[in-house]
């Protein structure tokens, strides 16, 4: 039964009594009371659908090499001419940690972030409302289910604050986010999501950020109480909104309506949105960042015709299924990208243009949150941690976009920064670790961070909830991100983690329950755009995308294996598998995809076939292993 506000309230200070009981050991062998204000705040900021900038890729494939080193936080060469255009992603660099080798848990949004706030791949969530499925049909996050990072630092005596996209729950007033252990959601609601261009993030990151400000330059400077605070923006997940919704017939976009093709061009400089319904406008550009800042992947070109069909599949009907929405609207399509002709490629790099210049747009509001907490005088006690939900895939392999029906490294290698002088005291180092790590390690390396044994928070959760409340299946990393240690993370057993597991079943051109006549349309407009794109020959089947499109992955570093696997239980599993040490653009599947033997004609340097058939064998019995132990019976779904 979901909770009220008071209730929810006085069972968190119920909570943090038990907790101040306990006398809560923490990781680092002192003691004290939960609210001990030497304890430090943790500021969490979030992007949404920033992918690491794959390493796999030639010199200016991709975002041009200044980009990359900066979006990758890697080192800069001499004279690098793009930094003034990202004070933002310069300032995390300082004092900081990279976790070289992360991945996200789950995608799309809502599974991803619902990972990250849960540290639990059992939620029941799977889907992501959109297209073609509405917010009342999709299973989000049960208040009485899992509990939340919040509730964990609640009943560590810390506040809580959530500034932001959210997308974990379908959130209501008067209540917001009190039932998932959050205050002052209220000051971001509603969740901007959806196909009004004035909920995307160039408009609504805006609010969200001034939220954060007023925070960090009130409570958050005067509490007497640590805290743990997100700022959640939007971009640069409003690549979703390009061509349409970001320009709209009868300037209703966030830029006045141009006809195409050709593809329209991003923001120049000085150039201003229209306002939004509150009057707003807000700058694009102010700093001149380049309409020329990126080449396609050389996968582009890939026919796929060796990897799970439901990639090609995927690729097409992603499109197809926008094209139809476009159509109902009245409005010229040019999806998918790969069916228009000469311009295919055109529109493909517009695309990927367009999303770097997002990833602009959130450096703009992310070097405001993090100067306005230096100039509070904050940051000697404060960690600051970065990461993004999921990735991109930007014309990769045949020419996809957006992240679903794959395990490639750029739909799930995201990035994860950890930026305090209180894990790296050298200001101007960025230290690494390369162990694989994943977005379920967020939620214990956060108790770990603030000194904090999960279990003695658990059981203390345990008691005020009256239900068993599982304990975390992540890594605590804060001993590595410290520099305390460098041994191999352990898994949930105790014995040393080989890699991370990747894991959705979220299915994008599927039609939720029960849908209006509105969607219903929709979706046949849809169906009949899949049947004419079979006739011509560009995809196998009729329907959304085919089965087996459910995806596990093992994400060792050096290697990779999936499986994709049919939630019906009727289509056989199919399979991917490549070494990234002498593959790392993930172009030549080592597996026959049909039966996940190892192809009698593949190779890899330095190992003999008989080698190769063992590694591979390994690696489906430590996936098999791993999704046993994360997700049990539960995947998939």
């Amino acid at each position: 039964m979901k909770l009220t506000r008071r209730e929810f309230i006085e069972k968190s200070a119920q909570i943090s009594a038990v907790a101040m009981m306990a006398g809560m050991a923490t990781t680092t062998g002192c003691t004290g009371s939960s609210d001990d204000t030497s304890r430090p705040n943790i500021l969490l900021l979030m992007t949404d659908q920033q992918q690491m900038p794959p390493a796999g890729y030639k010199p200016n494939e991709g975002l041009l090499d200044g980009m990359k080193e900066i979006l990758g936080f890697r080192p800069l060469s001499a004279g690098n001419p793009y930094t003034n255009f990202f004070p933002g992603f310069m300032r995390l660099r300082q004092n900081a940690v990279i976790m070289r080798t992360h991945y996200t848990a789950s995608s799309a949004c809502v599974p991803s972030r619902t990972c990250i706030m849960t540290g639990s791949y059992t939620t029941g969530v799977t889907q992501t409302d959109g297209l073609f499925k509405s917010a009342e049909t999709v299973n989000w996050l049960d208040p009485e289910g899992p509990p939340t990072i919040g509730d964990w630092m609640r009943a560590c005596g810390y506040s809580t604050h959530y500034f932001g996209k959210w997308h974990v729950s379908d959130p209501k007033a008067p209540d917001y986010l009190e039932p998932w252990g959050f205050a002052d959601w209220e000051k971001s609601s509603p969740e901007p999501h959806g196909s009004d261009p004035y909920n995307l993030g160039v408009y609504r990151d805006v609010g969200f950020v001034e939220s954060v400000e007023e925070f960090l330059g009130g409570e958050g400077k005067t509490s007497s109480r640590p805290w743990f605070a997100v700022g959640s923006l939007v971009n640069p997940h409003d690549v979703g909104a390009w061509p349409v919704s970001w320009q709209k017939p009868q300037d209703q976009g966030v830029v006045p309506w141009t006809k195409y093709p050709p593809p329209p061009p991003n923001p120049i400089q000085g150039q201003a949105s229209l306002p939004n319904p509150d009057s707003l406008t807000v700058p694009l550009n102010p700093d001149g960042f380049p309409q020329d800042n990126c080449t396609l992947p050389s996968t582009y070109d890939e026919t796929l015709a060796d990897k799970p069909r439901c990639q090609k599949d995927y690729s097409l009907k992603y499109g197809l299924a926008f094209d139809a929405v476009y159509n109902y609207n009245k409005l010229p399509s040019p999806y998918p990208f790969q069916m228009q002709g000469d311009e295919a490629r055109d529109w493909s790099l517009a695309f990927d243009q367009f999303y770097f210049y997002c990833m602009y747009l959130a450096d703009l509001q992310l070097r405001k949150m993090l100067q306005t907490l230096d100039e509070n005088g904050l940051t000697g006690n404060t960690i600051i941690i970065f990461l993004s939900d999921h990735g991109e895939m930007g014309g990769a392999h045949g020419g996809m976009i957006q992240k679903w029906h794959n395990a490639y490294e750029e739909a799930i290698h995201v990035p994860m920064v950890v930026s305090s002088p209180l894990v790296n005291p050298e200001a101007g180092s960025m230290r690494d670790i390369v162990q694989p790590t994943s977005s379920i390690d967020f939620a214990p390396t956060v108790l770990g961070l603030a000194g904090f044994d999960q279990t003695s928070i658990r059981l203390g959760l345990e008691k005020i909830l009256g239900r068993v409340v599982q304990p975390f299946v992540g890594a605590d990393l804060s001993a590595h991100i410290k520099g305390e240690t460098s041994e191999p993370i352990c898994g949930p057993d105790g014995s040393p983690r080989p890699g991370v597991l990747f894991a959705t079943s979220d299915a994008i051109t599927e039609i939720g329950p029960d849908p209006d006549p509105e969607t219903q349309e929709k979706y046949d407009m849809f169906l009949d755009n899949v049947k004419k794109a079979k006739a011509e020959g560009y995809v196998e089947e009729e329907g959304p995308v085919l089965q087996p499109n459910n995806v596990a992955a093992l994400c060792t570093g050096d290697w990779k294996i999936a499986r994709y696997a049919d939630p019906n239980g009727v289509k056989s599993d199919e399979w991917e598998l490549y070494c990234l040490n002498t593959d790392p653009v993930e172009r030549k599947n080592l597996l026959d995809y049909r039966t996940g033997h190892v192809l009698p004609d593949a190779s890899v340097d330095g190992m003999s076939h008989a080698e190769l058939v063992a590694k591979a064998a390994w690696l489906q019995t430590e996936l098999d292993k791993q999704q046993g132990q994360l997700l049990g019976g539960s995947w998939p779904t």
